[in-house]
């Protein structure tokens, strides 16, 4: 659990991070700030979020439900 916990304490704004590898740690919240308002945009694949308070980014990966 401490080494979950160590993977927050240096976030950084300027790096795009993928969801896989740092998960929110409240849902749907932004762990930099706590914000809950992001800009979106989807490509390659993937679903890009993006904080409107802090810049944090955070890749998920999309995946096919048909």
């Amino acid at each position: 659990m401490e080494q979950q916990e160590n993977k927050y304490v240096t976030i950084g704004v300027t790096e795009i991070y993928e969801y896989t590898k740092l998960a929110d740690k409240i849902a749907g919240s932004f762990d930099n700030c706590g914000g809950i308002k992001f800009k979106s945009g989807i490509g390659g694949g993937r679903f890009l979020r993006e904080c409107t308070n802090c810049d944090m980014r955070k890749n998920n990966l999309l995946r096919n439900f048909s």
